[in-house]
């Protein structure tokens, strides 16, 4: 028996070649399941089945199967300018920043036809009614009490779309320019008039003190 030099190059070529195939192939038909997300597996349209494991949660080799792969991490959205009005009836702007995750995958894809745009309709909707007739002091101090109440509001809305809130906070807020200017030359005239008695209590206890020298 002869060795065969030829014979042996292409055996070691095709080996790798068929080990990066098989790997190919893996990619292709394979669904992993990552850590932190969720698959579920439509046959015909209807779920069948989920998977929350991290792992190998499926294969593609059946055409009626479809999967879809669901993160339930920890994520955020930043809404701006949400219109409503404070105690006065003056008109307020909020820029709101809502952290959320999936819950319950099923719910978010299959109980709403856009969960993103349910969180975004909820989350105005929800504010704009949550803030409405607040005082204007606690827009102006961006009082907790006002984050809490729209945490409670767009939570209870969200968890029937299978999306748990873990807050909405405020992060700017903006009056119209003529009142934000009222308020500011509202302000400067408190600290003018804080400033004069303040200068005049410095000369009163300063003439005492001359007197008492005297």
């Amino acid at each position: 028996m002869t060795f065969d030099a030829n014979h042996f190059l292409i055996g070691l070529a095709i080996l790798p070649a068929a080990a990066l195939l098989i790997v190919l192939l893996f990619k292709r038909f394979a669904v992993i399941n990552p850590e932190s997300h969720e698959v579920l597996r439509l046959r015909m349209g209807k779920l069948e089945a989920h998977h929350t494991d991290p792992g190998l949660a499926g294969n593609r080799f059946s055409l009626f199967n479809r999967f879809i792969v669901v993160s339930r991490q920890w994520d955020e959205r930043i809404f701006r300018a949400i219109e409503s009005n404070d105690s006065q009836g003056t008109n307020v702007k909020v820029d709101l920043r809502v952290t959320f995750r999936i819950a319950d995958a099923n719910k978010a894809m299959f109980a709403v036809h856009d969960w993103e745009e349910a969180l975004e309709s909820s989350t105005v909707h929800e504010a704009a009614a949550a803030i409405a007739g607040k005082e204007r002091m606690l827009f102006l101090r961006n009082a907790p009490e006002l984050s809490t109440a729209l945490t409670i509001h767009v939570r209870k809305t969200m968890a029937e779309y299978g999306i748990e809130i873990g807050d909405v906070r405020i992060l700017n807020v903006e009056f119209r320019p003529e009142v934000a200017r009222q308020m500011f030359e509202a302000v400067a005239a408190k600290l003018d008039v804080a400033k004069g008695e303040y200068e005049e209590r410095g000369r009163t206890d300063a003439a005492l003190d001359r007197k008492s020298v005297v």
